[in-house]
């Protein structure tokens, strides 16, 4: 499989708000769906050799994956056992090697979202918006599945509450059993870019890990980084830039 790359980051996103029992009011992500509703999946059709009901069930790997790794508790929690049980055994593997290389943790980013120690949600509501959509691979026996999404977290750490928003642009390719060893047929990780908006905490970044930075302010985004409005909508092209 391809080797998974970190993801890019951009700076603030979004004025400093107030506690509120809903901290999504007068945001974009106030009209998002909530958890796994926001992981619409298109409709199955045949393709090439794959029959409706063979891409529907790639579909539904492809968002088990996303709900697991990206809206389970028990990930927010640290424990990278969820998403384990949900991939073969080279993204199992993959995913294994970057949490043990503190060099490579960063690029767990892309693939679990884990809050680090004193990170928790303000209510057990995650906002999520975007894409699946899908396409016959190059390769005999491969569909191509590309997530574009941006998921809202709510998180206070201490006293500070943030809207923190990651913006994931990820390819997958689905290897049909036959078409690869025994134990790896399935999803794989392709390429793709993300960013993390917020004055986030470099440092539990660098650690795969989200979490706020101190309350800064507002600071107006830099040339080249998307408004605050444009930072809740997944058609916005990801900057390249790693602040950190």
């Amino acid at each position: 499989m391809a080797s998974p790359t970190a993801p890019t980051s951009a700076g603030p996103s979004s004025p400093a708000r107030p506690a509120s029992a809903d901290p999504f009011a007068g945001t974009p992500a106030a009209s998002f769906a909530s958890g796994a509703d926001g992981l619409v999946l298109p409709a199955a059709a045949d393709t090439g050799s794959f029959t409706a009901a063979e891409v529907e069930a790639a579909l539904q790997q492809m968002k088990k994956f996303m709900a697991t790794a990206y809206l389970d508790p028990w990930v927010f929690g640290g424990d990278l056992g969820p998403v384990y049980a949900v991939v073969n055994d080279g993204m199992r593997r993959s995913f294994q090697e970057m949490a043990g290389d503190p060099s490579r943790q960063k690029e767990l980013l892309s693939f679990a979202a884990r809050f680090a120690p004193g990170v928790t949600l303000v209510l057990p509501d995650v906002r999520v918006k975007g894409t699946i959509t899908y396409a016959l691979g190059e390769q005999p026996g491969t569909l191509k599945i590309a997530t574009n999404h941006v998921y809202v977290y709510p998180l206070r750490r201490h006293s500070f509450q943030a809207l923190f928003t990651v913006h994931r642009d990820l390819e997958f390719t689905f290897h049909r059993a036959g078409t690869v060893r025994t134990g790896e047929e399935g999803i794989y990780y392709s390429g793709g870019k993300g960013s993390l908006y917020w004055d986030f905490d470099c440092e539990a970044m660098k650690k795969g890990l989200l979490a706020p930075g101190e309350p800064p302010g507002f600071t107006a985004p830099e040339p080249g980084e998307p408004e605050y409005s444009e930072r809740f909508d997944p058609t916005t092209p990801i900057a390249g830039r790693d602040i950190c």
